[in-house]
């Protein structure tokens, strides 16, 4: 896979968002499928600083922006964006495209964004905060969990007003919820995380019991 696309006049980015508490292999894999196949020239990694409908996070928002950093390092084409702590608060990703297209601006560059999400999320679109704004400033990547969610989906991108694109899922068989649960236990996560963050994670569970 190569690192690094031809310039263009329009910049296309990606805008991947999520808890990432913590950042896993499947995320990684995800970030790497969009780019692929989107041809996009860079995937913004965006951590949720204060969710509006979520519990809090088990890893603070500096100790997931740590992780995020350590696992992409190696990776051009992936930024992790602090821009949702730089927000009014609580975090809305309506907020962060809005802030996104206002910067592009400023700079004098067309911006061709991408929202990237998973099944559920596209599911519950329609609950999003401001979502008939958010499908004018950016298309919508979907990853479904499965063909058969895909066709379930399908009849929603229809009443969009915007680009939906469905992407072929890497295959994954850890949830977000298994790895916390593992982490609970202390157990082992070196084929569930990235090394990076496997080996901070350690660290961070020693000094704890230190």
């Amino acid at each position: 896979m190569c690192c690094v696309r031809p310039r263009r006049n329009k910049v296309k980015i990606g805008f991947f968002g999520g808890a990432f508490d913590p950042f896993h292999l499947g995320h990684l894999e995800m970030a790497k499928a969009a780019w692929d196949q989107l041809k996009l020239d860079r995937i913004l990694l965006v951590p949720t600083y204060s969710p509006a409908h979520k519990a809090k996070s088990q890893f603070s928002y500096e100790d997931r922006i740590h992780m995020l950093e350590q696992a992409t390092k190696h990776l051009p084409w992936l930024e992790v964006s602090r821009l949702e702590s730089e927000l009014p608060q609580p975090s809305f990703t309506y907020r962060s495209l809005v802030s996104l297209h206002d910067s592009y601006k400023a700079q004098r560059t067309p911006l061709e964004l991408t929202l990237i999400i998973g099944g559920d999320s596209f599911q519950s679109f329609k609950r999003w905060h401001e979502w008939q704004k958010i499908e004018r400033l950016c298309k919508i990547a979907v990853f479904p969990r499965q063909n058969a969610e895909k066709e379930q989906l399908s009849a929603q991108e229809y009443q969009l007003d915007t680009d939906v694109i469905w992407l072929e899922t890497p295959g994954w068989p850890y949830s977000s919820t298994a790895i916390r649960d593992v982490l609970k236990d202390q157990g082992c996560l070196e084929d569930m995380v990235p090394i990076a963050v496997s080996e901070w994670i350690k660290e961070h569970q020693q000094l704890s019991k230190n």
